[in-house]
């Protein structure tokens, strides 16, 4: 998921300390590596950190897609989902956005 501290992009402005030499730092203004998500502009985050931060959108568009696998479950006689243990697990995977 897109890192919200960055904005995706790795970088963040601001100050920072730069080796000059050794034993040497100095204060230096421009980008630094985002400590968020270590530079890679990107963040995992379980289902349940998902839901916490998402917009209405993306909670309808998530919702909509797990209604449509619990349809398929239920044509395939996987009925899994109505246990409390299911939900559990669901919560704690790695949340993936929908098309990527």
């Amino acid at each position: 998921m897109k890192c919200k501290h960055c904005n995706g992009t790795g970088k963040v402005r601001g100050y920072f300390y730069e080796k000059t030499g050794v034993n040497k730092w100095e204060k230096v203004w421009g980008d630094s590596p985002c400590d968020e998500c270590n530079g890679t502009g990107e963040i995992e985050v379980i289902n349940f950190d998902f839901i916490q931060t998402c917009t209405m959108e993306e909670m309808a568009e998530m919702l909509a897609n797990e209604s449509k696998n619990v349809i398929n479950d239920f044509k395939n006689f996987d009925f899994k989902r109505e246990h409390k243990e299911f939900w559990d697990m669901w919560l704690k995977q790695p949340h993936s956005e929908v098309g990527k």
